[in-house]
């Protein structure tokens, strides 16, 4: 960059040259920071408005490049910037492009992510005569960037819990002795509501799903839907929580249409929810109660099912469960931390 433009801004009076007046109406205007210093020894003589919104602070006109300690920055790892790191110490030490990402210390003592690429500039014989840096605010890159940070590791998370299920479902469908295409038909149906439930916790970013959309999820393509009376209170659930609930209110609407409430048309299921009064871990209880459907048997032999809802899935949910299989109809009982 020739020093024609910045040869006013680099003598010790700007008023001497007109075209430097003009520069520095364009400079003022730019929205990102500029820095001007002179050579050799590093004087910082200029800094537009921009950089000091930014920065929230007046420039610091350090001396010397020895100096440059006084604007306070931090790389990410914590560690102080030291000034002979800054790209305008660099320049003048005739590096031609340097760059740096830091988080600064503004004026109010908050931080910011800014990224520093600096230039030199040349008088009209080629020689060295100056360095200028742009300064740009990063900070909503940087916290953009750690957000897709933060969603790769929960989705990383989310898989391998997911994955983790339908390892479960697949060794315990085969523990029973039952016929390969029932076998099949289960585990697909079982592995389907997952990949269901995953879609949902995907477009919530991975954060928290309402208990609510979770049970439309599961339950929603029962042909016996409107035999089920759900009512509860909004809960936020997290995604890990979730994806067992949903799996054990699926085993329990199975058991209900195969044998219980919901394999005739006269039974009805009453599916409920609220918050345990002053838990201190904000648990809350699920129930599931079935009436109108054939009598059940006290003394059903534990299944898949069975020991997906009492052994699997409670600690993922971080609770419990509870069923009576009560001669009017099946009642569950579940604890969960949402």
């Amino acid at each position: 960059m020739p020093l024609s433009w910045f040869e006013g801004i680099l003598s010790d009076s700007v008023d001497g040259s007109e075209q430097a007046r003009r520069l520095t109406s364009v400079l003022e205007s730019l929205p990102i920071g500029i820095v001007l210093a002179k050579a050799p020894e590093g004087r910082i003589v200029y800094g537009n408005k921009s950089i000091e919104r930014m920065l929230g602070h007046a420039t610091f006109y350090s001396s010397n490049a020895a100096s440059y300690d006084e604007w306070i920055s931090f790389h990410e790892d914590g560690r102080r910037v030291e000034g002979h790191e800054y790209p305008l110490a660099k320049v003048l030490r005739g590096e031609l492009n340097p760059e740096l990402e830091v988080r600064y210390l503004r004026g109010d003592g908050s931080l910011i992510w800014i990224k520093i690429t600096g230039a030199p500039l040349y008088d009209r014989n080629g020689k060295l005569s100056g360095a200028v840096v742009c300064v740009t605010d990063i900070e909503a890159v940087k916290m953009a960037e750690e957000r897709e940070r933060l969603m790769r590791l929960e989705l990383s998370h989310r898989v391998n819990n997911a994955l983790t299920n339908i390892q479960s479902i697949a060794s315990l469908s085969l523990r029973f002795s039952r016929p390969l295409s029932d076998i099949r038909r289960s585990f697909f149906e079982r592995v389907d509501l997952v990949s269901r439930i995953q879609v949902l916790l995907s477009q919530r970013t991975w954060t928290t799903i309402d208990i609510r959309e979770l049970l439309s999820a599961t339950i929603g393509d029962s042909n016996a839907l409107g035999q089920i009376d759900a009512s509860g209170d909004a809960v936020a659930l997290r995604s890990d929580v979730a994806l067992a609930l949903g799996l054990a209110v699926y085993e329990l609407m199975s058991n209900a249409e195969k044998f219980g409430a919901l394999s005739n048309s006269s039974g009805r299921v009453t599916l409920s929810w609220k918050k345990i009064a002053d838990s201190p871990q904000n648990q809350h209880i699920l129930e599931w109660r079935e009436r109108g459907g054939p009598s059940v048997c006290a003394t059903i032999s534990p299944g898949l099912g069975t020991m997906l809802l009492k052994e699997i899935l409670p600690p993922q949910f971080f609770g419990s469960v509870s069923i009576n299989f009560h001669p009017r109809g099946v009642c569950a009982t579940m604890t969960f931390t949402p």
